[in-house]
This record gives C-alpha cells, structure tokens and sequence, in this order.
C-alpha cells in the first residue's frame, strides 16, 4: 500500500498490508491512520505520523518505510500497528468518526475511533464486525444471511450516526448494521438496479450504489425510496465504482468505460442528475479508473490501475488542471482512501 502527500503528489512510504497480502479496501480516519483489508484474509492498522508508530523492538528510534523502494518485511515495520485475521473474501472497511475527549471543546483530541468490516462466511451468510481501533479487537459482530453473493459486503461506509451500510456484489442487498445496539436491516436493491459495485454514503445520509449499464442509484433511508440517477448520455456505458460527494454536494466516481468513453463522472446529489463527464479528452491515456476521493483542497484523486503501471489523476475542480501521479504498482481501491468521507458526513468533529 502506497502512502502519497497530496500537497506534494510524493510517495511517501510503500508498507506490506498482512501475511496474506492482496490489499483492497481501505478507509483512513480523522487522525490520518488508514485500516487496509485484504482479500485473502485479515485487516490491518497503519498510523500516519511517526508520533503514533511504536518502537517495538525498544532501539530509540521508528523503523518504517521511507518510499517506494523501502518496504520493510512484513512484520517490521513499527508503523504498522496490528493486524486481525478474517475470512477469505474479506471487503469493505469504514472507520467511525470516534467521539471527543472533553465534548465542550471543539478542538479536543479524538478518542474511541472504531472500524467496521465484513466477510462473507458461506452459506448465503455474512459478517460485519465492528473492531476496536486501537488494538483490533472485536467489540461485537453479527451474522447476516442473504449478505454473501460469493464476494460479499463489496463496499462498505458509515453515516454520522457511525452506522455501517454496505452493499453486497453483485445483485445486493444493502445491508444497514446501527452502531447504537447491532441492530440491522436488509434492503433489497430496486427493480431497475443495475447491480451493485461502487459504493459510497454522502454528507446527508444516503448511499450510493454504482453499477453497470450507467447504472448508478440514491437510497435515502428518511423516505426509504431509491432514485435512479438521470441524464447520463448513452455514449457512457459502463461501471460505477468507487466514489465520493464533495463539500459543493457533487458526487465524483471512477468510471470504467466498455468500449467507449470514461473517467471522472460527476453527479449533483440532491437532484440525481448527471453534471459533467471529465473524459480522455482531458484525462489523455486514462486506462482502468478504479476508485476517485477529496483531498483537503478539494482535488479529486482518480486511481487508474493500468496507466504506466498504475497510478492516480489529480483533478482540480477549480481550474481543470489535471496532474498524474505515476510509480504506482497496479493501484485498486474503492474506497475512503483520504479519509475525506467521513469527514464529510461526521461534521468534522476534530474542530
């Protein structure tokens, strides 16, 4: 996994993600730290700072990664926190925005943040844990049927309730787990789905569904209704995968074209309507978008996992300049990979 300065656009540091390797999911929280999950089984904490890494082996200093070509063995890494083994399969992961530590100052330090993630076990069932985020451990789980669809809970974020929702691959449901007491609800996708794939909750409360055939759809839980986004022009016929709404309401999401054009397409969230397509007319080679993210400025970061080897296009809604991050090794993800969802629908407690 690839930490990269979004000030910068520099490669910070490259760390091995779990004895069973093959990250896929990520979710970063309000502190900087990310969770990977793996598929091959298990989920992994990493801190952003060297102030909360761990000087395991007690020698006075950190041993992490300094860049690309400095990654430590599994294992030796001391900013790599913990790692908790799952089924095979594993998907999704969201952290909870945590809570203060004094609730009368706004600008109090964030304690109590927590992860929620989901495997598929067999048998048409599922897991969605709710895990401890400073050590791993589990704070409760429940079993869900009708949530394994062979990849399970593809896509998973929370609400500013720190409620898990997730949707499973590919024909659904969605699947609500409430943080307050584990209670949960199954919520069969809608005639006109066109299946399930992207994922994403925005500032308001409602997910978002991303499939094929322009398929791309709002769950509101308020009115418990579905809307099918409209206005997509036909010339786009493909998959929605990962996305995220801004601070202006507008959602971004990767969009892997099928024999015609793709890139960065942009939706209002309020109206369900399509704004704006950015294509290969601006992104020149774009090859494989795979998951698109905020950064703190506002740039929009597209991962596409197959130009020159892998890398991210760096969107600026501002001015339309667009810059590559290249140096990446077939990059994949879906999901809050800078940590900008969350604070999108928590109100950005850190103050």
């Amino acid at each position: 996994m690839s930490k990269i300065n979004t000030m910068t656009l520099v490669e910070e540091a490259r760390y091995n993600t779990g004895p069973n390797g093959d990250p896929s999911r990520t979710s970063v929280n309000l502190k900087g730290a990310v969770a990977v999950v793996n598929r091959g089984g298990g989920i992994t904490k990493i801190a952003a700072t060297q102030a909360d890494c761990v000087d395991k082996n007690a020698d006075g200093m950190i041993t992490t990664s300094t860049g690309p070509g400095d990654v430590k063995p599994w294992g030796e890494d001391e900013c790599v926190l913990w790692n908790v083994p799952l089924p095979a399969a594993s998907r999704p992961a969201a952290w909870t925005s945590g809570e203060k530590q004094d609730p009368n100052d706004k600008c109090s330090p964030l304690i109590n943040e927590h992860v929620w993630t989901s495997a598929p076990i067999g048998g048409g069932a599922g897991n969605v844990y709710l895990l401890n985020g400073n050590d791993g451990t589990t704070i409760n789980q429940v079993t869900i049927q009708g949530i394994d669809g062979g990849l399970g809970v593809y896509g998973g974020a929370v609400d500013a309730n720190n409620d898990f929702w997730g949707v499973t691959y590919s024909a659904g449901p969605l699947v609500h787990v409430r943080f307050a007491d584990f209670s949960y609800e199954v919520i069969p996708l809608p005639d006109f789905s066109g299946g399930a794939y992207g994922f994403t909750v925005d500032s308001k409360g409602r997910s978002w569904v991303g499939g094929w055939n322009n398929s791309l759809m709002r769950y509101d839980p308020m009115t418990q209704q579905w809307t099918q986004t409209t206005g997509i022009p036909m010339q786009y016929n493909g998959l929605s995968r990962g996305m995220n709404q801004d601070l202006d309401g507008d959602l971004w999401i990767a969009f892997l074209g099928f024999g015609g054009d793709q890139g960065i397409l942009r939706v209002d969230t309020d109206t369900a309507t399509f704004v704006e397509m950015i294509d290969g007319t601006k992104l020149v080679g774009v090859s494989t978008p795979t998951g698109a993210s905020i950064d703190v400025m506002g740039k929009i970061w597209m991962v596409d996992q197959t130009k020159d080897g892998g890398g991210a296009w760096v969107y600026n809604p501002a001015d339309t300049s667009v810059q590559w991050v290249g140096g990446l090794n077939g990059p994949y993800t879906y999901s809050d990979m800078t940590g900008f969802a969350l604070k999108n629908v928590s109100g950005n407690p850190q103050g």
